[in-house]
Order: structure tokens, then sequence, then C-alpha cells
């Protein structure tokens, strides 16, 4: 009964958006040499009732998959599949989405990529680099970041969660290893309805104290602005911070609970910055993160505007920087922690 449910909702939320998308990170660890490598899985679709059998670009309606490491400016591979290729199964006690041979569920993530270097440089279209990547992986979710509750409007609905993650990844041939406990994962599904003018998306689940030991914590801030009958609306935010048990919420979207003391996030041409400092009825965070273009690469997605042909997304999987967190004592604020984070993912867009 909760699986139809749950299948139902899935179904209303996808017959109700444009494009939808899971996006999966984590680390997995090097079988030969115990190198750690940050790694992403994203499965994505735009409009897949509007094609058959083929994908369609022009306007655009397809299923994608899409693998990466950020290894020499980074490296993508994706596939693209027709709308027929694209479906919802029930199987037992798990819904699984389908997307050609690749599979992702609550539960379970499977499939293969691979383009080859004469096609990938002929098909600009693709958006892909040359390149072979599969895998096998079990995940958990294990915090949600309530963002579904806190952004929610006309144009988008979000789910966020720290999620571990245990399997089996393989990057043109070569085998990783994602080790639960160790795997600092996140997963977003992400459900629109129309273009943005901006969009910051930060995950960070390794954190240290000022002793250099780990620390038992997560961050997750989304912010979006939607562009609804060619208006640009105004910027939604929800950050979500959990450590060692106790969770901090901050959102605009929730009537009086919490407001933005100050906040940017620049592009220039050697870095991304992110920063933010905000407050709610019993606490204050600050955070910063940054990372190097040259360590980061380009996500590209066509546009649902026909006056643009594509979205280019600055995506990085090593950024580094803090958080302080204080909480309200009287009418002053005490900190209370002051915490290093490393390895975040960052996917930001300005327009």
């Amino acid at each position: 009964m909760e699986i139809s449910k749950k299948i139902n909702e899935i179904k209303w939320k996808l017959e109700m958006s444009k494009y939808k998308y899971w996006w999966h990170y984590f680390l997995a660890i090097d079988n030969s040499t115990g190198e750690e490598k940050s790694f992403f899985i994203q499965y994505y679709t735009v409009n897949p009732e509007r094609s058959s059998f083929e994908p369609k670009f022009n306007e655009p309606s397809y299923a994608m998959v899409r693998v990466g490491i950020w290894e020499k400016e980074g490296v993508q591979v994706s596939n693209f599949y027709g709308g027929d290729y694209f479906n919802i199964k029930n199987y037992v006690n798990e819904y699984q989405i389908l997307m050609g041979h690749c599979v992702v569920s609550e539960n379970y993530l499977k499939g293969k990529v691979y383009l080859g270097e004469h096609c990938a440089q002929k098909h600009n279209e693709f958006m892909s680099s040359c390149g072979e990547f599969s895998w096998e992986l079990q995940k958990k979710n294990r915090i949600p970041y309530n963002v579904e509750n806190n952004i929610i409007s006309i144009a988008s609905n979000l789910e966020g969660f720290n999620t571990e993650f245990k399997g089996i990844i393989k990057y043109n041939g070569h085998e990783y290893r994602a080790v639960e406990g160790k795997s600092n994962g996140y997963e977003m599904k992400a459900f629109m309805n129309s273009d943005f003018g901006f969009w910051v998306n930060l995950n960070c689940n390794y954190f240290q104290n000022s002793l250099g030991d780990r620390v038992n914590a997560n961050l997750n801030l989304i912010e979006i602005s939607p562009i609804v009958m060619k208006r640009e609306l105004n910027k939604e935010f929800s950050l979500g911070f959990n450590v060692e048990e106790k969770e901090y919420i901050y959102s605009n979207r929730v009537l009086g609970s919490s407001r933005i003391c100050n906040y940017f996030c620049e592009e220039d041409d050697e870095k991304i910055t992110v920063s933010l400092e905000a407050v709610n009825e019993i606490s204050k965070i600050e955070i910063y993160f940054q990372d190097e273009k040259e360590k980061m690469m380009k996500l590209i997605y066509k546009s649902l505007d026909n006056q643009k042909d594509t979205l280019s997304f600055w995506n990085s999987g090593y950024a580094k920087g803090f958080v302080k967190l204080y909480e309200k004592k009287d009418d002053s604020y005490v900190l209370r922690y002051n915490l290093e984070g490393f390895r975040a993912n960052v996917i930001s867009y300005i327009e």
C-alpha cells in the first residue's frame, strides 16, 4: 500500500513537471591505490512523452543518464534515450525508474554509459565526453533536508538527502569501491516546471574541527529563482545543517522563520564562491565555500526556453570552506561550532 502511494506520488510529480532528475554524489576508493575520488550519477528526463524511440534535442524530449568524475577538467559521459525507454515499475517492496538499461530506486542504482571518442566529437548535442562508466550501488537515505517543505513554488519541488552508498563503480575499466560510512554521499530529486535565472546547490558531508578530528555533520544549501511566464521570481533559499544529531533549519519559504543577513554567490575568471549568513529564532549560521574553476567542470543542459539553446552549470566535487554555528543566549550569539568543510559538491548557475 505504501509503495503504491509512493509510486502515485512520483507519477503525479512527473506529470506536473517538465523536467526532473535524480542526482547522486559520493566518494569511492581506488581498489589498487586506496585513493579517494568523487563521482556523480544523474538520471534526468525532460518532456519524455513527446518522443518515442529516438530522443529529440530540438524540443527537447529525452531521458538521459550522465556519469562523471572530476579529473583533468572533468569527465562526463552521457547516454540518451527516447521517451519509450523511460518507465516506472513496481517491484514488490519498492518502485524502480528505468532509463534504457539503467535503473534507479529508493535503495539501489545500476547501469552503464559509454560513448566513443569519434561519436563524442561528431555529436555536440550529446554534451558528453568520451569514456565508459558502469556501476552497481546500494544506497540508504539517512537525513532528509526538508527542502520539499521549505522550497515549494509553482515552479519547483525538491528533495535532498544525506545518503550512504555501498558498491562498485568502474571508470574505463578501473574499479572503485564506495564504502558505507565513508562515502560522504548526497542525493537530490528535482521536479521543475521552468528554467531559472539563479540556482545554487551546496552539499558537504566531510567536516573537521580545529584539531583535525572528523565531526559528524552535514550541510545542504539550495537557493533558486525560477522563471515563470518570462519573469524571474524572488530567490528562495533553504539551508539545513545537521551536527552531532542536532538539526538547524533556515528558510525564507516559511513565513517569519528565518532571514538572510548576508549572501553572495560570485563567479570570476578563476573561482566560484558561495557565502551566506542566516538567523532563526535560536541560532545563527555563517558558511563560506570556494573552488577553483580549473578543478571544476561544466554541465550543459538543453533549455526549455526557445530563446536559449542551453544552460551551463559549474559543478565542483572538491570545494572547501567553513561553517560557523552560533546559538542564541539571551540577546547575544555564542559560537558553538567552528568547522572546516572539504569535498563539497557545489552546483552553480548564475545568469
